[in-house]
């Protein structure tokens, strides 16, 4: 059966094999996209692979974890979220100054664009027409403001993951407490 569109024009059937292909095709670029991204977008001399490696703690194995190498993890997680959680208070603190200074600066934008044709005596376009010419002087803002909200979001999961890794640490604690209370004895 075939399907119609509303205008009874034939639809052309897409095949599973074909939806695949475009589906390999699709994730073929994303990787590409993807590496290219995390070893080339440098922020705090980083880039996003480099932080990851930085902030990663290595687990050991359940045999070689004793209370001193937990102890010494319990350190390293703590000084990770640390460092963590001021880069995503600065993330932040960036978004919300490159975000205001943009509408300020826009605005101020604006306001010169309309006093310029006014001064001018010359007709002014549309209200959408100026927006949009103050938003092509600003692309390298918004670019920086597009940056800025990928730092805040990368730190942002950083601190998460760290925090539930403490989660995961409380447990093993409480693991390690009572099987010294229990050999101990």
């Amino acid at each position: 059966m075939t399907t119609v569109s509303e205008d009874n024009k034939p639809i052309p059937e897409v095949t599973a094999q074909e939806l695949i292909e475009e589906l390999k095709v699709g994730a073929q670029i994303y990787a590409t996209v993807t590496e290219d991204f995390v070893s080339s977008f440098v922020f705090y001399d980083k880039t996003l692979y480099d932080w990851a490696l930085a902030l990663n703690i290595e687990i050991p194995a359940t045999k070689n974890l004793d209370i001193v190498s937990f102890r010494k993890l319990l350190v390293v997680l703590a000084k990770n979220m640390q460092i963590a959680s001021n880069y995503y208070s600065v993330a932040c603190s960036m978004v919300d100054a490159i975000g205001g200074g943009n509408s300020m600066k826009k605005s101020d934008i604006v306001n010169l664009l309309v006093n310029n044709y006014a001064a001018k005596g010359a007709k002014r376009p549309a209200a959408a027409v100026i927006e949009r010419m103050a938003d092509s002087y600003l692309s390298n803002t918004v670019s920086a403001g597009m940056a800025a909200k990928i730092v805040k979001n990368f730190w942002k999961q950083r601190t998460d993951t760290l925090q539930d890794l403490r989660k995961v640490f409380e447990q093993i604690g409480l693991s390690l407490s009572v099987e010294m209370k229990f050999t101990s004895q």
